[in-house]
């Protein structure tokens, strides 16, 4: 089936479809939540909660995760 200009500005069919988690692929499903706590202009305390589950994920794959995870959470509260 050949795709046409006009198919990308065509109405969505299924968009259930977009949220679906498939078992059988590689990836990483789930929520990671950040909350600063302020007074005035400084952070007082900062909470993360990480509630992730991987499919199919290689050891690699798990390691390189664990160290963004790291990053991402540590740098943003060592900024100020």
């Amino acid at each position: 089936m050949k795709s046409t200009e006009a198919d990308a500005f065509a109405p969505a069919g299924d968009e259930s479809a977009f949220f679906e988690a498939d078992p059988k692929l590689a990836a990483l499903i789930g929520t990671m939540k950040y909350k600063d706590t302020m007074s005035g202009d400084t952070v007082t305390q900062s909470a993360v909660t990480v509630d992730l589950t991987g499919n199919q994920l290689t050891k690699q794959q798990v390691m390189n995760l664990c160290k963004l995870i790291l990053i991402t959470c540590v740098v943003p509260m060592n900024s100020e």
